[in-house]
């Protein structure tokens, strides 16, 4: 069973963000500072993962409609770790 965070709308978080498609690497500045990675194994559709640090809640909303608009189906959407779990030193992790 996950475990949820203390995730506020105002707070940074770790996210690790998968999509289903190549984002390009042009879009990777409007994703920044988020890592971009394109994974492509064999025959499968290539996969984009973006990992990092979003400001706030509604940073990550403006991510999520990027990727809507770009077409590219939303695979994983995991919150890594919140602002709060760092002060906690906690190293739980949940999935959203």
């Amino acid at each position: 069973m996950a475990t949820q965070h203390k995730l506020s709308l105002d707070q940074p978080a770790r996210y690790t963000i998968q999509v289903e498609g190549r984002l390009v690497e042009r879009w990777a500045e409007w994703f920044a500072p988020l890592t971009l990675t394109v994974t492509v194994e064999g025959e499968q559709p290539c996969i984009s993962t973006l990992h990092g640090t979003v400001a706030d809640q509604a940073a990550l909303h403006g991510m999520l409609r990027a990727l809507y608009s770009l077409g590219l189906p939303l695979l994983l959407v995991r919150c890594e770790s919140s602002q709060e779990d760092s002060n906690d030193n906690s190293t739980q992790k949940g999935i959203l």
